[in-house]
């Protein structure tokens, strides 16, 4: 019974470790995945967004130096409608003032002082954490800030929105093949051990004094030699059994 006991072990262990080996692959895999798309998500986001503001920037720098605030709010409108991530937009002057904004009370406390560019040459890009989550802030100086600075926001949910359902989608693929894997572990389990469950009971029956039980045949190498190597011993042991047999009852006839 004890190597019944084994062997089953032996079996359920071959199944734990591919369903194992397979959940880990699966896991890692998507989780690599998940931040690799984040990080292109990301960097994509940042360059819709520097795109954006270097086009109010330097295509628009006219309307910006001449404060012709319709022809702004009516390109600005315009850019919020073809991006519907986009959080806002809005102009600083050199004095500080906001004379195009797409907020319709002001801007929000804090929002300016986020993102103050260091630099009046290249453009400064901050992440945000705001009430409607983290945006992509863009400080693009007009004419090197001689003009003012122009401020875009992109926000990063619908950007998280996708990688999450990309991760459950790959989650779920994983769970599917793992499930797949734990149904061909234990067939290949069962397989591999039935061969060893039946020379146990062969033994088994041996030690009985069944010595006319033959272990079953199995096309797996190592197993087919154990069972050749088994019959043998059981046939030596039958043979030997019946010589004795013979031998004792020539001892008797003669002691007769």
């Amino acid at each position: 019974m004890r190597g019944y006991i084994d062997l089953r072990s032996l079996r359920t262990q071959i199944t734990a470790a591919l369903v194992s080996l397979t959940l880990l692959l699966g896991v890692g895999g998507t989780l690599r995945a998940r931040a690799d798309l984040s990080a292109i998500g990301r960097a994509d986001l940042e360059k819709r967004a520097v795109t954006i503001a270097r086009a109010l920037a330097v295509q628009h720098a006219d309307e910006v130096l001449v404060n012709d605030v319709f022809a702004l709010y009516a390109l600005v409108n315009d850019v919020l409608i073809n991006n519907p991530d986009l959080r806002y937009i809005f102009i600083v002057s050199p004095a500080g003032d906001v004379p195009v904004s797409t907020f319709e009370g002001g801007l929000p406390e804090g929002l300016w002082e986020a993102n103050i560019p260091r630099s009046q040459a290249v453009y400064q890009a901050q992440r945000i954490r705001t009430e409607e989550g983290i945006v992509y802030d863009i400080a693009m100086p007009i004419l090197e800030g001689r003009a003012g600075t122009v401020r875009v926001g992109l926000l990063e949910g619908p950007l998280e929105a996708v990688v999450n359902r990309q991760t459950l989608q790959l989650l779920a693929l994983t769970i599917g093949v793992t499930l797949l894997g734990a149904i061909l572990a234990y067939i290949l389990g069962t397989f591999l051990t039935r061969p060893l469950f039946q020379l146990v009971e062969a033994t088994r029956a041996v030690a009985r004094g069944d010595l006319a039980q033959k272990a079953p045949g199995a096309f797996q190498q190592e197993v087919n030699q154990v069972s050749v190597a088994f019959n043998a011993m059981t046939e030596a042991l039958s043979r030997s059994q019946n010589q004795l047999v013979r031998r004792n009852e020539e001892l008797s006839a003669l002691n007769a």
